[in-house]
């Protein structure tokens, strides 16, 4: 009971980054989510900078001490990355019609999954 109660804000956080992510997966359909696209690059590069904006938010909001940060980031992706892989299983239509695309999308979010724990790492040894 004690951990839903210290990290249930981080998981509702972390589901609504799924569903923003998998909104913008399916609003940017082919336009974006194709083999070749200059815009798959731009997505893509977009990503760090966004995603440490989100860490910085996400450390501020939750008041939490840089020795937590890693803790509750893990609580954070779970939930994320959680949804991820349910939706494309059971759901891919919530991503876009295409299987195809909805996998590069897919993909695109374990991929700033990633890069959330990276930075998160950095930051949290920098403030040690």
């Amino acid at each position: 009971m004690k951990f839903w109660k210290e990290n249930y804000p981080f998981v509702l956080f972390g589901w609504f980054l799924w569903w923003a992510a998998a909104t913008m997966i399916r609003w940017w359909g082919a336009g974006v989510w194709q083999m070749g696209s200059w815009a798959v690059a731009l997505v893509y590069v977009g990503t760090i900078p966004f995603t440490y904006g989100l860490l910085v938010l996400l450390q501020r909001w939750g008041r939490i001490p840089h020795h937590l940060l890693i803790q509750r980031l893990v609580v954070v992706t779970f939930s994320y990355a959680l949804l991820d892989g349910v939706a494309l299983m059971a759901f891919t239509d919530w991503y876009h019609h295409s299987k195809e695309l909805a996998l590069y999308g897919a993909a695109w979010i374990i991929w700033s999954t990633g890069w959330a724990l990276l930075l998160a790492y950095g930051m949290a040894a920098r403030q040690a």
